[in-house]
């Protein structure tokens, strides 16, 4: 990614100077990306010990599709309780699947279903938590409190995809994504 970014800086330099009439005047403010703009965090773990099920092969040829968890087998896969503890959420699933997330901060609380949510704070952590069985955390959370997080609100737009948004209490500050096996969680802690 930092390669791309070079890339276009470069580029953006060397058309900047081949037009030589063009003066910046001191007014004009200029927009530079930051490798802290671009925080994405990724990942997946898995709860309890689901079956997994490798897709048919297509026309003979073998699958390379990931394989996926079957949710039929194990009854009620889902978020068992979600919490903030000082500066961190805390998502506890109970059941058997897999669950992939997404952190990145955004400047609006977009649900996938087209609505828009009130997350008081200064930034809007959005973690997706995508599941196969779909994890339902049941009734919207919302949750007040101090340090580092604000407010934590959560969505099921669609199924296999619920949304937390995380309203924080600085801007943008730096955060990570964790799980623990017992019991299972994920972790979303904010630093500072």
């Amino acid at each position: 990614m930092r390669a791309g970014v070079a890339l276009l800086a470069a580029a953006s330099l060397f058309l900047a100077s081949c037009s030589s009439n063009e003066v910046q005047s001191e007014t004009e403010s200029t927009t530079e990306v930051t490798a802290a703009d671009l925080r994405l965090v990724s990942g997946s773990f898995t709860v309890g010990s689901p079956v997994l099920e490798t897709p048919p092969p297509f026309h003979g040829l073998p699958s390379d599709s990931t394989p996926t968890a079957s949710g039929d087998e194990y009854g009620d896969f889902g978020i068992a309780d979600v919490q903030v503890v000082d500066a961190r959420a805390v998502f506890t699933f109970a059941g058997e699947g897999v669950i992939n997330y997404v952190g990145r901060y955004v400047d609006s609380a977009a649900t996938y279903a087209g609505g828009d949510l009130d997350v008081p704070g200064t930034s809007i952590l959005q973690v997706d938590l995508i599941s196969s069985p779909s994890a339902d955390p049941g009734n919207d959370v919302e949750v007040a409190a101090d340090g580092g997080i604000r407010s934590l609100l959560t969505s099921s737009a669609t199924a296999g995809v619920v949304q937390a948004f995380v309203g924080t209490g600085s801007e943008r500050p730096d955060f990570t994504v964790t799980t623990e096996s017992d019991p299972p969680a994920l972790i979303v802690t904010v630093l500072g």
